[in-house]
C-alpha cells in the first residue's frame, strides 16, 4: 500500500524482509506495477499412487542429500509439483536409486 508525502515523494508499506529501509520515495524512482501479464492456470498435482494401501508419489529428481542426526536424508523434487514442494525425506523411504548420484 502507498500514501502520497507531498507533490513529489510517496510513502510505501515495506515487508520486514526490506530491513530498516526507509519508506519514503521520490516519484521518479517508481514506474507503475504490470498487471496485465498472462499467466497459465496452474495445473493440479498427480493423485499419489495406492499401493497395499500405501500413499507413493513419483520423484521427479533428488535435488540435494544431506547427513542429519546421523541419517542420510535426500531433498526431493516431486513430479508434478513446484520446487516450494520439496522435502527432506530418509534414505531408506526412497525408492528411486537411478536418481540418487
Amino acid at each position: 500500500t502507498w500514501g502520497k508525502n507531498n507533490p513529489v515523494t510517496v510513502r510505501l508499506t515495506l515487508t520486514r524482509l526490506l530491513g530498516k529501509i526507509h519508506p519514503v520515495f521520490h516519484c521518479s524512482l517508481l514506474k507503475p506495477a504490470v498487471t496485465s501479464r498472462v499467466r497459465p492456470a496452474p495445473l493440479s498435482p498427480p493423485k499419489p499412487l495406492i499401493v497395499q494401501d500405501e500413499t507413493h508419489y513419483e520423484i521427479q529428481k533428488i535435488l540435494d542429500s544431506r547427513i542429519h542426526r546421523g541419517q542420510l536424508q535426500h531433498l526431493v523434487l516431486w513430479k508434478g509439483y513446484p520446487l516450494s514442494d520439496a522435502s527432506l525425506v530418509k534414505s531408506g523411504d526412497v525408492h528411486a536409486d537411478q536418481l540418487i548420484n
